[in-house]
């Protein structure tokens, strides 16, 4: 009976999750933002939280931050409507601003400018915990809020950590990208207490004047999953209506002829910190951000330099608790950012980038450094947090440890990576690629911790032992490719035959077809997939599910065969017989 259940759940499971069409193409490096999902992040403590007054006195380490709206305010930012369409399609047919009065401590600030602020992800509306800009000396000239004169209320739906926002603008600023500062404070709304937020300082003038000689060039607004070339807006520069660092740029970028990019990039683009960023972005998991997803990002014409520097923007997904990315993935992810491309599209864009990672690994992501900040800065919330709430305080810490964790396996995932080859995988005449040095995982995808075991000799079997409580366990392999049209090979068999146990091979990420084990003979596994990118980092699966066996990959027979130069397409080439 128990087998029986569990070759029933095995085989839904299959059909559900793993099942695809034959034929069914799948691609990497493409369609990176296929699917968006927009309000429908997994709930938390966070998202939950609409309004909680403190059950005792909250200390004063942190600001107290009380907004006052009149009714008619109230009702204009209820009016606030956007929609998410999908496929990067975020449209807002109305984002009312309003006056409002803020109070913090002995301070009073009125005619305050304050809209909602949020995209797919954060937006909440007025009347649940919404996020809110807030321009002090907009209506008001010289207003500022300790020293800022525009603020960002970030209500932390998507991090429950409360902690991805500052740790990681520590990390930019570190390592020399110009970025705002966060910081966090307890919010009121109209005596509505939202609890805990975070507070980033806002773009701007007074920004620029501390990262930069001249403040006087057109800063940029990226908008929402679009690239340079698309309705940027501009706030703040002096020529608002010139762009020409901007179409300088975009002019390299599309330019056909990529023999000259480099130098020619060299004279419009901040090169050192851009790719700065595009390895600071690989470090972090920043799946979100301009160089993997076009998104959460701005651009300054640095006047003094007469190049275009990009900045972060929106860090609260980060370290894999993003949905595109885990602790695993890539150091050569897929960029689609338009400069991203262009730049690792040449060779000593790729001899930098690898440099960068290198450096930055030995000085600004260093685990237990980060691990004591973080604690630090969580040491600074909980009294707040457990004076809203004990609970609140409790899930908190554990949210606080999965960071850390998370970071440490980060760590350990990049030194790992940074440590083998990095060559494309060599094809024979023939196109194929024999694979080996395959390395043990003993659970699901998106494991925190790194692999156990690792194949010592190229011919030695790939066993999995399915124990009597069922369950799934993989081998694995990271490789790089060229851009082309590729199946995954090999076979696989069951030591003794047993009802209900499946094996597939597939690409980490990617949907494979489980295929049933009936017997001890040898069954023959493929998977298709498509690399778009000049370089693509995939990491092979070859995984067995079931209970009370032991299913056997055969390494003599796992390869890549190369059915197409171009991506896409099948080419004519023949199976053998």
């Amino acid at each position: 009976m128990r087998v029986l259940v569990w070759s029933t759940f095995v085989g839904l499971l299959t059909y559900l999750i793993f099942f695809h069409e034959p034929g069914q193409q799948f691609q990497f490096g493409r369609g990176w933002n296929q699917e968006q999902w927009g309000n429908h992040e997994r709930r938390n403590w966070r998202s939950e939280q609409v309004s909680a007054r403190p059950r005792s006195t909250l200390p004063t380490n942190l600001w107290r931050i009380e907004l006052q709206l009149t009714p008619e305010a109230e009702d204009s930012l209820r009016s606030h409507r956007q929609q998410f369409r999908g496929r990067g399609q975020l449209e807002v047919s109305h984002r009312p601003s309003v006056q409002i009065t803020v109070r913090e401590g002995t301070s009073l600030f009125t005619n305050v400018a304050a809209h909602l602020k949020g995209a797919a992800g954060s937006f909440r509306p007025y009347d649940d915990t919404p996020a809110f800009t807030l321009n002090f000396s907009k209506h008001v000239k010289g207003q500022k809020f300790h020293g800022y004169p525009k603020i960002s209320l970030n209500n932390s739906v998507q991090d429950p950590s409360l902690l991805n926002e500052m740790i990681c603008r520590e990390m930019f600023l570190t390592a020399g990208i110009p970025i705002p500062r966060a910081h966090h404070a307890s919010i009121v709304v109209n005596d509505r207490d939202l609890g805990v937020y975070v507070v980033t300082q806002g773009w701007g003038k007074p920004f620029l004047r501390a990262h930069f000689p001249d403040d006087s060039g057109n800063l940029y607004d990226g908008g929402f999953v679009q690239d340079i070339n698309g309705d940027l807006t501009v706030t703040s520069g002096d020529e608002q209506d010139s762009h020409p660092a901007l179409i300088r740029l975009i002019n390299v970028v599309s330019d056909p002829n990529q023999a000259r990019s480099w130098d020619r990039l060299s004279t419009v683009l901040d090169l050192d910190r851009f790719i700065t960023l595009l390895a600071m972005d690989t470090l972090l998991c920043n799946w979100d951000g301009y160089a993997i997803n076009r998104n959460n990002y701005r651009l300054f014409h640095d006047r003094s330099t007469e190049r275009i520097v990009f900045m972060p923007h929106g860090l609260d997904q980060m370290f894999g608790t993003g949905r595109r990315m885990d602790v695993h993935s890539s150091i050569d992810p897929p960029f689609r950012g338009g400069v991203a491309r262009a730049v690792m599209s040449t060779a000593e864009g790729q001899k930098r980038y690898n440099q960068r990672l290198h450096e930055l690994v030995h000085t600004t992501f260093n685990p237990a450094t980060l691990e004591a900040r973080i604690r630090e800065i969580a040491a600074t919330l909980r009294p707040t947090l457990h004076a809203y709430n004990p609970a609140w305080a409790t899930h908190h810490e554990t949210r606080v440890d999965q960071l850390i964790r998370s970071i440490h396996a980060r760590f350990a995932s990049v030194r790992d990576q940074l440590s083998q080859p990095r060559e494309p995988l060599a094809f024979n005449p023939d196109g194929l690629a024999h694979v080996d040095g395959w390395n043990w995982v003993e659970s699901p995808e998106n494991r925190p911790e790194p692999t156990a075991a690792t194949q010592t000799k190229p011919d030695a079997p790939l066993l999995i032992a399915l124990d009597n409580n069922g369950g799934d366990a993989s081998w694995r392999r990271r490789v790089r490719i060229e851009p082309g049209s590729y199946r995954f090979e090999g076979r696989a068999r069951v030591k003794e035959s047993a009802p209900g146990i499946f094996a597939t091979l597939r690409i980490s990420r990617q949907r494979g077809g489980f295929i049933e084990l009936t017997d001890t003979n040898w069954v023959p596994l493929r998977f298709r997939f498509d690399c778009w990118e000049p370089i693509n980092d995939i990491e092979l699966v070859a995984q067995a599910a079931g209970a009370d066996a032991t299913v056997e990959f055969d390494p003599a027979s796992l390869q890549i065969r190369r059915l197409s130069t171009t991506p896409g397409e099948s080419g004519d080439r023949p199976d053998p017989e």
